[in-house]
């Protein structure tokens, strides 16, 4: 998913998160830290209605940005879209669910070097 995709990714169908979300379902407060180009970026954008957006240096060059959503999938993608410009500082279950998508990249990458030996 690229950078342009968060947009509709992120579009909100309901006022609590993205997609339909039943009332019991549980807002995840996402927090990523973005550096570089990437925390430029977000400083120009608005992506989510609950986005807030903190300055971490004042270069920008860092920036905590934050999101209040109900599912993690789209956000995965878009966390992976900024590659080493992105650290996930929360929810641990988005902190997870990086960690196993890039493990199985790895995994992935490996085996494929592996077949063409």
């Amino acid at each position: 998913m690229g950078v342009q995709s968060l947009s509709a990714a992120l579009r909100c169908r309901t006022p609590s998160g993205c997609g339909p979300t039943a009332r019991d379902e549980a807002l995840h407060v996402v927090r990523v830290e973005l550096r570089d180009y990437a925390a430029r970026m977000a400083q120009e954008r608005r992506w989510h209605p609950t986005q807030e957006l903190r300055r971490l240096n004042n270069a920008g060059t860092r920036v905590e940005i934050c999101f209040h959503l109900s599912r993690l999938e789209e956000v995965l993608r878009w966390v992976l879209s900024w590659g080493s410009k992105a650290k996930v500082l929360g929810p641990p279950e988005l902190k997870r669910l990086v960690r196993d998508e890039v493990r199985q990249i790895e995994v992935e990458s490996a085996s494929e070097v592996q077949a063409s030996n």
